[in-house]
């Protein structure tokens, strides 16, 4: 499943193209990753939901760990 979400994504980083889109930044990188929008241990049922899925560059994927990691936010408390 994670190669048919590349190439939905066009092997671009979702996270970067919402950054380009808003002005903060110039240019998308190339996507590393697939991972859960939802954290699976959150959400279990939705697993194999490619909606659920997006694509990541290691760098932005890194960021959003960092930011639950410095603010303290539980996994399992994401909505």
């Amino acid at each position: 499943m994670s190669q048919t979400i590349m190439i939905r994504d066009h092997y671009e980083c979702q996270e970067c193209r919402k950054k380009l889109r808003s002005g903060v930044r110039t240019k998308i990188k190339r996507a590393t990753q697939v991972h859960h929008i939802i954290p699976y241990e959150v959400r279990p049922d939705l697993g194999l939901d490619a909606d659920e899925k997006t694509c990541s560059s290691d760098l932005c994927f890194a960021a959003a760990q960092k930011l639950i990691l410095d603010n303290n936010i539980d996994r399992n408390d994401i909505d």
